[in-house]
């Protein structure tokens, strides 16, 4: 390669390394999203919307409130990037025991986590739960970040 031509491909890819950036900070809009599960045992899962095409989703932060019978044991909470039945991606979201219900005895536990994760256009955020025993009484999850 002589050296004009180097200078030239180093040039379009400098301006292609600093434009993509600005570009990509430029169109990328809030994004924030609530969903709450109706689920009886064992493993739920909660669906968001998928990624509108040309878009790429990536979520700064996940909160959820997470309520289960006084004989529930939470195995697993994640955020999963899925596409159809297959997983690309998972962010292990560690629920915190906050306090009991009295007279009933339910057992709450909530999560707020400041994540990296993206799902791409086709693709969608799912979130998995997993009960040793026990019923759920409520699983109800937020997304933010950008779109």
């Amino acid at each position: 390669m002589n050296t004009i031509a180097r200078v030239r491909f180093a040039g379009a890819l400098l301006a292609c390394l600093f434009w993509l950036p600005v570009a990509s900070a430029a169109q990328a809009a809030p994004f924030q999203d609530y969903r709450n599960g109706a689920c009886g045992s064992g493993i739920c899962n909660i669906n968001f919307a998928p990624v509108p095409s040309g878009r790429r989703l990536d979520i700064s932060n996940v909160s959820c409130y997470l309520r289960v019978s006084q004989d529930a044991d939470v195995y697993a909470l994640q955020l999963l990037v899925a596409q159809g039945a297959n997983i690309s991606s998972a962010v292990t979201v560690v629920p915190q025991f906050v306090d009991s219900v009295a007279g009933i005895g339910d057992r709450v536990y909530s999560a707020d986590h400041h994540i990296f994760a993206f799902a791409n256009a086709g693709q969608r955020f799912r979130i998995y739960a997993e009960l040793k025993g026990g019923v759920y009484r409520q699983l109800a999850c937020t997304s933010a970040g950008k779109c």
